[in-house]
C-alpha cells in the first residue's frame, strides 16, 4: 500500500493549466475479426447528491467515528478491511479483484478551500475546476475545445444517465447524450437537414443541433455494424448488472467492443443525497456503483483495452462527519475518491480522514480536487513534447 501526503490547498481556476495538456483521439479497440486502433477512454462517474465518504472508505481505526455515528457506523467486522486502520462498505466487494490487482487508486479528502453545501454551486465548482466566478465552461470541454479529437472521431463525448454534461458542457462540442447506444443509433436515419441560408438564428441553431444528432448517430451506427451478430459479445454484454448504473456501463462495454472512437463517457448514479435512513440506501448505490465497474473491469480485460480505460469517480461533496436525527447526513465537504484502470498505480492516496479534527463539523480537504483532475490532464492526457505546463497543481503518483 501507497500513501501520499497531501497538497496545500489553493484557489486558481485549473482551467489555465489545461490548455497545455494535449487530448488524444481516444477510443477502445474492437472485439471480433475488425480490430480497431487502440485509443484511451475516459470514464467519469459522477456520484450525484453527495456521497458519504466516511460510510465509504472507513477510519475503523478512530473512535471518534462511532461517537459521530451512533446508529448508521459500520459494524468492523462487516467491512472490507484494507489495512488495519481503513475498511471499505461491504457492498464494495466486487472491487476488490481491482484492488488486490493494483489497479484501483482510492485518493482520501479530496474537496477545495471554503467549501459550498450547496449541490448545485458545489457541482459547478467541480465541473468547471474552479472556485471563483460563474461556471461557463467544464473542465473536460475545454480540454476539448483546445486539443479536439480528429474530425473522424464517432463523437467528442458521450453522456450517459442523467442528462447533464457537466464537466463535458461547452459550445460548440459534438456531445451525444444517449439513453442507450442502440436507440440512439436509430437516429442515423432521422432527418438531418442544416441550417442552410435561413435568416432565423434559433431556428438554424435547431435545424443544426439536428443535423450534427443525426451525423453522430450514424457514426456510432456505422461502428455497431462492426459488431453486428456477435453472439459471443452479447453473452458477455448480458452479464452486466441490469439496475439503471449497470445498464450505463454495459453501454460503456458495447462502445469499447464496436471500436467508437470517444475520448470520454460520462456516466452517473445517485441521488446520494442520504438525509433519512442512509444506509440502505447507501448500501444499494454502492452494491450497483461496484458492480457496473467491476463487470466493465472484466469485460475490458477480456478484449486486452483496459489499459486505455481510466475510470474517475466525483460528487459535489462529501457528507457531515455526524449523523442527524432522521439516521441519515446532511451535506458536508471533503470525501474519498476512486479511480480505477489498468494503468492505475493502487493504494490508499493521502491521509484518512482526522475526526478529532473537524472544519465546522465537516472533513477537512487534504487533497485539493483540482490536483486530481490535472493528474487525468498531465497523466492520462499527456502534454505534448515542449509545451509548458504553468500550473501549480502538481499531478498525484497515481498514472
Amino acid at each position: 500500500m501507497r500513501t501520499l501526503p497531501p497538497d496545500p490547498l489553493g484557489r486558481r481556476s485549473l482551467l489555465g493549466m489545461l490548455s497545455a495538456a494535449a487530448v488524444l483521439p481516444l477510443a477502445a479497440p474492437l472485439a471480433g475479426a475488425m480490430p480497431a486502433p487502440r485509443r484511451r477512454l475516459l470514464v467519469l462517474v459522477e456520484l450525484q447528491g453527495g456521497n458519504d465518504g466516511l460510510n465509504t472508505v472507513v477510519p475503523i481505526g478512530q473512535p471518534a467515528y462511532h461517537a459521530l455515528r451512533p446508529t448508521i457506523a459500520l459494524a468492523p467486522d462487516s467491512l472490507l478491511k484494507l489495512n488495519a486502520e481503513t475498511g471499505l462498505h461491504p457492498a464494495l466487494a466486487p472491487l476488490l479483484p481491482t484492488w488486490d490487482a493494483g489497479e484501483a487508486a482510492i485518493v482520501q479528502g479530496v474537496g477545495y478551500p471554503g467549501p459550498n453545501r450547496s449541490h448545485f454551486r458545489s457541482i459547478e465548482i467541480w465541473d468547471g475546476a474552479a472556485t471563483d466566478g460563474r461556471f461557463e465552461e467544464g473542465w473536460v470541454a475545454g480540454l476539448l475545445r483546445r486539443h479536439p479529437p480528429a474530425a473522424a472521431a464517432t463523437a467528442e463525448g458521450v453522456v450517459l444517465g442523467r442528462p447533464y454534461l457537466g464537466p463535458l458542457s461547452g459550445r460548440g462540442r459534438r456531445i451525444a447524450v444517449m439513453d442507450g447506444v442502440e436507440a440512439f443509433a436509430e437516429r442515423s436515419g432521422a432527418p438531418g437537414e442544416s441550417s442552410g441560408g435561413t435568416g432565423n438564428p434559433a431556428l438554424a441553431h435547431i435545424l443544426d443541433t439536428r443535423a450534427e444528432a443525426a451525423e453522430t448517430a450514424a457514426r456510432v451506427a456505422r461502428d455497431l455494424r462492426r459488431v453486428r451478430g456477435d453472439a459471443t459479445l452479447a453473452a458477455r454484454l448480458d452479464r452486466f448488472p441490469a439496475d439503471p448504473f449497470g445498464r450505463q456501463c454495459r453501454e460503456v462495454a458495447l462502445l469499447l467492443a464496436a471500436g467508437s472512437d470517444i475520448p470520454v463517457i460520462k456516466t452517473s448514479i445517485g441521488s446520494f443525497d442520504t438525509h433519512v435512513r442512509q444506509a440502505p440506501t447507501h448500501e444499494r448505490l454502492l452494491a450497483q456503483l461496484a458492480g457496473g465497474l467491476g463487470e466493465l473491469r472484466r469485460f475490458a480485460r477480456e478484449d486486452g483495452s483496459w489499459s486505455e480505460v481510466l475510470v474517475l469517480t466525483y460528487s459535489e461533496f462529501g457528507r457531515r462527519a455526524a449523523e442527524n436525527r432522521a439516521a441519515g447526513t446532511d451535506h458536508g465537504a471533503a470525501a474519498p475518491h476512486f479511480v480505477l484502470g489498468g494503468r492505475v498505480r493502487g493504494g490508499l492516496i493521502g491521509h484518512s480522514p482526522d475526526l478529532e479534527r473537524l472544519e465546522d463539523g465537516d472533513v477537512r480537504a487534504t487533497t485539493d480536487f483540482r490536483r486530481l483532475l490535472a493528474t487525468v490532464a498531465k497523466r492520462w492526457w499527456p502534454a505534448p513534447a515542449g509545451a509548458a505546463t504553468h500550473d501549480e497543481w502538481a499531478p498525484l503518483g497515481i498514472l
